[in-house]
């Protein structure tokens, strides 16, 4: 078979499952477009290799990170300011703390800002487990990280 035979089999026999995986874990409007991104990233990965063991493992680690940079972008739209004034308001902090927690965050690395970010967006700790394709324990475990961090 060509490389374009597997791919509209893979794609015919994925792109319900897909389209369902986004559904799950991003808004209903970007849904076509996070299913297009995923299927445009396994052409070219399809085209640059012949040994896929596995489709259906491959087309879903191709749709993680396709969320998750999604979440990146997302999340990179928020100020640190804005991060920082919603997790004072979430913690208790007051301005001065607020000032000296946006000077930790420039610190942090792109995840931890990620995950500060959705958690001050109110999301759920297992909504960012599945973003992040962990438990809602272990994002938990990260806040507290972050939390020493910013003490």
């Amino acid at each position: 078979m060509t490389a374009r035979e597997d791919f509209e089999k893979v794609y015919n026999d994925k792109i319900h499952a897909v389209e369902s995986f986004f559904a799950k874990r991003a808004p209903y409007s970007d849904v076509d477009d996070l299913t297009q991104q995923t299927f445009m990233k396994l052409w070219v990965y399809m085209c640059n290799s012949q040994n896929v063991r596995s489709y259906k493992a491959l087309i879903f680690t191709i749709a993680k990170s396709v969320l998750i940079d999604y979440y990146r972008k997302k999340g990179c739209t928020i100020s640190l300011e804005e991060s920082a004034e919603n997790l004072s308001s979430l913690y208790s902090f007051d301005f001065e703390n607020a000032v000296i927690m946006r000077s930790i965050l420039l610190t942090l690395s792109p995840d931890e800002k990620l995950l500060i970010s959705l958690r001050a967006q109110g999301y759920s700790c297992g909504e960012i487990g599945k973003i992040f394709g962990i438990s809602a324990s272990a994002v938990r475990s990260r806040m507290q990280n972050i939390r020493k961090k910013l003490k």
